[in-house]
């Protein structure tokens, strides 16, 4: 018997978020944090709609929404202002907008109550991660206390969420790849004073006296960043003078209030194991991305939301250890694809060769004339392999629909919150046509798997009998997924929110129910492991 199901080191969004989606599940949580209050400067400023579909399952979303600035996409300016290209999200299909702005001192608050709300969580601040043993079924943590003490703790599993500086990968070992880009940007928070007319979208300036990105952000709060040419030196950028001669040619530096300047070296690194035994990463700890497309924390939310229903899962006797190392297997080919992205738009836009910068500036206004518009296609790719079947038909491997409904009372919400957080089939109940045996046999699987099986009718049939159709019945209230339905017919949604597989009939999609989890395994044993920080 252990002490915990799970330690989660580090409390910054993604280790919040990961042990409110752990305790969700039923978990026993020691969430253990460094430092004794949240960092009070912002750091992270984007998030998308499939991290504030994250955030709804864990129950904060609508207080997040009340704290943000939505915004639209992103363009790139040459040196004299003419539109290069830019790119739009897609219309919102998660029943949240495509892109949040916020300020992290507040995303963190909100998050922290929530954690601390979990009478199954155990948050320690000011404890430092010193070693853990691993042995054939726990790992006993060691770990320094706010008070000097040193204490041990059990529990099942750990999971590293300690950010690019992981204490955690650390004792771990776990070498990393060094992708190829590295840049120096100063960055500079700031809140305006008075009224600016300013970008409402993130802004790349491709100017090569100094590339230049704008980050648009919630109530006075705005963010600029500021390349580095290699042979400058950082510490001639420290001073207030140096930063208000950055920003002059943007905005008048007495109409805004510094809230902080600092250094940063853009990398692309990825974590060669993102897991040894019972020890895994998420986030910064795992990965670490340019942040040209404001993706960093949200591959870190999805890392949490990929791993706690398998952690859950294992835990529970209902999959393997095995499952975990898909964890890696699915999350970093999509990092990767975010990353490669990333780091092309940062190419781009860090030109500071005159010659080059007209050369890209004349290409790109020749697509534009020619009605190609550059840089339109910066999307986040699926998850691929890992659970999935080699080769699914889409939309597997996607984010699945969501949209708003009725539940069976008639009462209006968003999909997840009606269906709940665990593993469910879709059924388009406009067009079930199974038999009495078809009804058993679905019925059958479901139990056998956990699966909950929700039949989705359109507004149209709203009045139609809802018992002709297995499982529960819920009324699609959003055009976009009633046709996502009728296209598709048999869905299973995993408990993250992505597509496992579809069926077109209900034998076929009894049989993707049996069969979407590998079978549960003897344990093997392993030897004692000792790890320690040094």
């Amino acid at each position: 018997m252990t002490d915990f199901d799970i330690v989660v080191v580090g409390q910054g969004p993604v280790g919040a978020t990961a042990a409110c989606l752990l305790a969700d599940e039923g978990l026993t949580v020691l969430a253990l944090e460094r430092d004794l209050a949240p960092y009070p400067l912002p750091r992270a400023a984007r998030f998308d709609g499939e991290t504030m579909r994250t955030f709804q399952r864990i129950g904060v979303a609508e207080e997040i929404a009340r704290k943000t600035y939505v915004g639209g996409g992103g363009q790139f300016l040459s040196a004299a202002g003419e539109y290069l290209g830019g790119w739009q999200y897609r219309p919102p299909a998660n029943g949240w907008e495509n892109s949040y702005y916020f300020f992290q001192p507040e995303l963190e608050q909100i998050l922290n109550r929530r954690v601390e709300a979990h009478a199954s969580v155990e948050v320690r601040r000011g404890a430092t991660l010193l070693g853990y043993r691993e042995t054939a079924d726990a790992i006993t943590v060691r770990m320094r206390l706010v008070d000097g003490e040193i204490v041990t703790r059990t529990a099942r599993y750990m999971v590293g969420c300690d950010g690019a500086r992981s204490t955690v990968r650390v004792i771990m070992g776990a070498e990393i790849d060094d992708v190829g880009y590295e840049e120096r940007w100063v960055v500079v928070d700031a809140n305006l004073l008075e009224h600016v007319e300013l970008p409402p979208i993130i802004t790349q300036f491709c100017d090569p006296l100094r590339p230049a990105t704008f980050v648009p952000g919630r109530g006075a709060h705005r963010r600029w960043e500021f390349m580095l040419a290699d042979h400058e030196e950082a510490d001639a950028f420290e001073s207030l003078d140096a930063i208000h001669a950055m920003l002059r040619r943007y905005v008048d530096p007495a109409k805004l209030e510094i809230i902080r300047s600092t250094l940063y070296t853009f990398h692309s690194l990825v974590c060669r194991d993102w897991r040894v035994g019972r020890v895994l990463l998420a986030g910064d700890a795992a990965h670490q991305t340019p942040p040209f497309l404001g993706q960093g924390m949200c591959g870190g939310i999805r890392d949490a939301q990929n791993l706690a229903w398998k952690l859950s899962a294992v835990i529970s006797g209902s999959a393997p250890d095995s499952v975990l190392d898909t964890y890696q297997a699915e999350r970093e080919p999509h990092f990767r694809g975010i990353m490669e992205r990333a780091i092309e738009c940062g190419r781009i836009v860090g030109v500071f060769d005159r010659d080059d910068a007209a050369v890209r500036d004349k290409e790109f206004l020749r697509r534009l004339a020619e009605g190609d518009v550059p840089f339109s296609s910066y999307h986040v790719p699926y998850l691929a392999g890992g659970l999935l079947t080699q080769g699914a038909d889409p939309p597997a491997g996607s984010l699945a629909r969501q949209g708003p409904v009725e539940d069976p009372e008639g009462r209006r919400q968003l999909l997840d919150e009606v269906v709940g957080g665990g593993a469910v089939l879709l059924v388009a109940a406009d067009h079930w046509s199974g038999s009495t045996e078809d009804t058993a046999r679905l019925l059958d699987a479901a139990d056998r798997t956990g699966v909950t099986i929700w039949s989705i009718r359109s507004g149209a049939l709203r009045h139609a009998d809802a018992n002709s159709s297995p499982g529960h019945t819920v009324t699609s209230i959003d055009p976009g997924l009633s046709q996502w339905m009728s296209d598709h017919r048999f869905v299973l949604v995993r408990p993250d929110r992505y597509v496992q597989g579809v069926a077109g009939n209900a034998r076929a999609a009894a049989d993707l129910l049996h069969r979407w989890l590998p079978p549960v395994e003897a344990p093997r044993g392993r030897l004692p492991l000792d790890r320690h920080h040094h």
